[in-house]
């Protein structure tokens, strides 16, 4: 998959996570479909681009969301390095191994999220709101990587090019 390709889908997550929480006032239940995209960057192996797309989105949503630099990167990159290593071992396909994925990249954002927070932000207001965060995001997650696991891999075969040997 190419860069461009990827940075086309980090955009339209973060537009659709804003969205989301501006337009119809979410908090708790505003979907983190940029953790999604990080799962599934991280368990279909793209390779060279993977890594970069991930910190180049993760980049723009801490713009977005007026953290410091780097605060999202570290989270994304946690969180595609674990689906990635867990996507080497074990085979996430159908719609029970996409649950299960989804359910462990919740638990996983969520937790990296609130320590990272706590270590580098020291006492912030995320550090307050985990317990209340933990079941919301967690469900979100775990609807979203079926439903958006499929829109993304569209989305990837439309950027590669298919030869037609057939073709007269």
């Amino acid at each position: 998959m190419s860069t461009f390709i990827g940075l086309l889908l980090g955009l339209f997550t973060l537009s659709f996570d804003l969205f989301c929480r501006e337009a119809w006032d979410l908090d708790a239940w505003a979907p983190e479909s940029t953790t999604v995209l990080f799962l599934w960057l991280g368990s279909t192996r793209q390779g060279p681009s993977g890594p970069l797309t991930t910190t180049l989105v993760a980049l723009l949503k801490d713009g977005l969301a007026s953290a410091p630099a780097g605060l999202h990167m570290l989270h994304g990159l946690i969180i595609y390095y674990l689906a990635r290593g867990l996507a080497e071992r074990v085979a996430f396909r159908g719609i029970f191994g996409r649950l299960m994925l989804g359910g462990l990249g919740g638990l996983a954002s969520l937790t990296s999220m609130a320590l990272i927070s706590r270590i580098f932000l020291g006492e912030t207001a995320l550090n307050a709101r985990v317990g209340a965060l933990l079941i919301p995001r967690i469900t979100l997650v775990l609807i979203l990587v079926p439903l958006m696991f499929p829109i993304f891999n569209w989305v990837q075969g439309l950027g590669s090019r298919r030869v037609e040997s057939d073709l007269l």
